[in-house]
């Protein structure tokens, strides 16, 4: 029973990470950073599909990383993660990326990691998102109170 269910986690996950990755596209220019976590340390590589070759990568097990930080583990280890790849993408005069959380949660850590890339000057892919006005409406709701249409 117990390896039915790490299975059937395994093709969840398998298929959520396709799911993003048919969204998600990196270039030479415009790279996609993927982000593999462990329950020990934080894996970041930036990624150009074209040619399937990993032009910046940076984890948590470094020395460099591993000095500043007190664990591997927490929020502030993918704060420092963001930082050293920032300055490697720097390096190589990469201005925007394309960020794939894989199949995890954009929650926790690996917000952590986008939030530091993003101080990091770098132009993340995001959906555009409509301006919309709220218009009243006469109707109202059965509690009496009026109904709101959102209209773009």
């Amino acid at each position: 029973m117990l390896k039915d269910k790490s299975e059937t986690r395994k093709k969840v996950k398998a298929r959520i990470r396709q799911r993003v990755r048919a969204k998600i596209r990196g270039s030479a220019d415009r790279p996609r950073v993927f982000v593999f976590k462990s329950n020990r340390y934080m894996y970041a590589q930036a990624v150009n599909d074209e040619n399937g070759t990993v032009l910046v990568s940076a984890s948590t097990l470094e020395k460099a990383l591993k000095e500043t930080v007190k664990n591997t583990k927490n929020k502030d280890a993918a704060r420092g993660l963001g930082q050293v790849l920032a300055q490697r993408l720097k390096e190589r005069k990469i201005e925007r990326i394309v960020f794939d959380r894989g199949a995890y949660p954009y929650h926790g850590r690996v917000k952590s990691l986008a939030e530091a890339l993003r101080k990091g000057a770098w132009l993340l892919r995001r959906a555009p998102k409509a301006i919309k006005e709220e218009k009243e409406c006469t109707q109202t709701r059965r509690s009496g109170r009026p109904r709101t249409i959102r209209r773009v």
